[in-house]
């Protein structure tokens, strides 16, 4: 039986299919650049120039974390399922993805939990407001989110259709400047949510795309299993 995902190699393959598919991805990205210019420029005439400082300290700090705890991984998620030629290898390597994105997520959830003091200090000095260390903590969840969603479209830009990811980009940045009048009634703390509000839509809308279109089987390989086809994948990537 042919899946779903690799029937689609033969049908984008001719360059007017390619072509085709530029424009979607292209169109998309600039739309998605487009409605996140929309919420900077909402959070600046809405929130003035402290605002706009805050933004960068939660941004920064939620793009700081999320870069150390994937280290390039996201790039070998997206190689390993474009190399893999079988259902089976590729609910392996999705298995072996959601493993290592709760991994990650419990780095960041231990960081939220014994650091948030240390890292409230190191953002605002001696500048640190009251409730700076429940923000630090917001950011850190909403970087889960950023995780999660980061993890669905490395896995979905393994398969050839580009549909799929560039919805849930335009998904994600629509929901953000959707959600961010509402976030900036709650001051700092709103500020804090918009790190990671629309991909609380992307992380749902790509587990969709992903059970749609690879109809992973989570339950074919065990824990064990799952950590050596992710250790031994990962180790000279991650040197690198």
């Amino acid at each position: 039986m042919t899946h779903p995902a690799a029937a689609l190699d033969a049908h984008l393959a001719s360059p007017r299919k390619i072509l085709s598919a530029f424009s979607v991805a292209s169109a998309g990205t600039l739309l998605a650049t487009v409605l996140s210019v929309g919420t900077n420029k909402i959070i600046a005439v809405m929130t003035g120039a402290e605002g706009v400082a805050l933004m960068g300290l939660y941004r920064g700090l939620g793009a700081f974390i999320l870069g150390a705890v994937t280290s390039g991984s996201n790039l070998l998620v997206m190689q390993k399922v474009s190399a893999a030629r079988s259902e089976s290898e590729r609910s392996d390597l999705i298995s072996a993805t959601a493993l290592l994105t709760i991994l990650q997520g419990l780095i960041i959830f231990l960081a939220a939990i014994l650091a948030p003091d240390a890292i409230s200090r190191s953002l605002f000095g001696s500048q640190q407001k009251a409730g700076g260390i429940l923000e630090v903590q917001i950011v850190l969840g909403m970087t889960f989110l950023n995780l999660a969603t980061q993890a669905a479209i490395a896995i979905l830009k393994g398969q050839p259709d580009v549909k799929p990811v560039t919805i849930l980009q335009v998904a994600t940045s629509t929901a953000s400047i959707l959600l961010i009048f509402p976030l900036l009634q709650l001051g700092r703390v709103g500020l804090a949510i918009n790190v990671g509000s629309g991909s609380a839509v992307g992380a749902c809308l790509g587990i969709f795309f992903i059970f749609k279109l690879f109809r992973p089987k989570f339950n074919e390989k065990g824990l064990k299993e799952r950590w050596t086809l992710l250790t031994s994948a990962g180790t000279s990537p991650l040197w690198l």
